[in-house]
């Protein structure tokens, strides 16, 4: 039998109570040893019942607690499980999802239409920035349709406001090329590109960029196309821009038409 002890004042009893069951055992001539002399007879089964019973009070302790289980660890103080903590800078707002708009530069390069769809025209480099300024990790949505089979969409994020920067994250994708870049298209900083194939230009396209922990993805259709861990010199904070830039190729055709802009961000610092 397992009896489950765990002190001495616990063995104490249990010797106690054997010796005193001995004892009563004894004294009614039910056991009889030779090597022992134990005088069978009342008093000697009454000290029997007084053994046995100090004997029980000595194991009410011990019966009263479970045995430990092997294998479990019961912890003094509770496990605390470490959490990422958000501290956004004092002059910022937590937002949970809310629609982006931006300022259009110049009307001769931009058509913005009722619905909140904005459409670049022209060869001319343009960039129409947001009204906000993000910081940390972002996650923003919106859906494309390419002017052409050359057509491409690009945004800045982290941007300055006022132009081109090296310290930006640049996104393109198209139906010929997508990539993400540091800087600017012209400083060839790749960080991750890729060919396309099948894209369909007479329909729009949904496009997301997240960036988590320093790591920016590029989702075309919901398919995750593109990912690379930001370099330390890009920032951190700034704008968001649509850019339209004239490229190498001298055609027309590489405009696009951007809609349903939508944000998902830990903060937004007001300018």
């Amino acid at each position: 039998m397992n009896v489950p002890i765990n002190s001495v004042m616990g063995y104490i009893g249990l010797a106690l109570l054997v010796f005193g069951a001995f004892m009563i055992l004894a004294g009614f001539d039910v056991i009889s040893i030779q090597q022992v002399t134990v005088r069978k007879g009342k008093k000697t089964w009454i000290l029997g019942i007084v053994f046995a019973l100090l004997g029980v009070w000595l194991l009410l302790p011990e019966l009263g607690t479970p045995a430990p289980t092997i294998g479990s660890l019961e912890p003094s103080e509770p496990l605390l499980v470490p959490t990422a903590v958000s501290n956004p800078p004092p002059s910022s707002k937590d937002v949970s999802e809310s629609p982006i708009t931006f300022n259009i530069p110049n009307n001769s390069l931009w058509n913005q239409s009722s619905d909140g769809s904005y459409t670049v025209t022209g060869n001319e480099d343009t960039i129409a920035w947001s009204d906000m300024i993000v910081e940390g990790d972002i996650e923003l949505t919106f859906e494309i349709q390419f002017q052409g089979p050359n057509g491409e969409g690009a945004i800045i994020i982290y941007g300055n406001g006022s132009g081109l920067s090296d310290e930006q994250l640049f996104f393109g994708f198209g139906p010929v090329h997508s990539k993400i870049m540091g800087g600017t298209p012209y400083d060839s900083r790749f960080l991750d590109d890729v060919w396309m194939t099948d894209v369909d230009i007479n329909k729009k396209h949904s496009i997301m960029i997240r960036i988590i922990n320093h790591k920016a993805s590029l989702f075309f259709d919901g398919i995750e196309i593109l990912s690379a861990f930001i370099p330390e010199e890009i920032n951190t904070s700034g704008r968001i821009g649509i850019y339209k830039y004239h490229g190498d190729t001298g055609i027309s055709d590489n405009g696009a038409t951007y809609s349903n802009f939508r944000l998902i961000t830990s903060s937004v610092v007001e300018p």
